[in-house]
């Protein structure tokens, strides 16, 4: 028996190399918005009332 061809793994990998890099980038967003907007818009509100 020969061994199974290795052609859907090697088309996986840039897939899951992608959706990583999209969670990568997705997680960043939100550490951005928790650490920069978040508190500016807190602030705000605390300044208004």
């Amino acid at each position: 028996m020969s061994t199974p061809p290795r052609r859907p793994l090697s088309w996986l990998e840039p897939a899951t190399k992608l959706g990583a890099l999209v969670y990568a980038i997705a997680g960043g967003i939100i550490v951005w918005l928790l650490v920069d907007v978040l508190p500016r818009h807190i602030d705000i509100h605390i300044t208004f009332h």
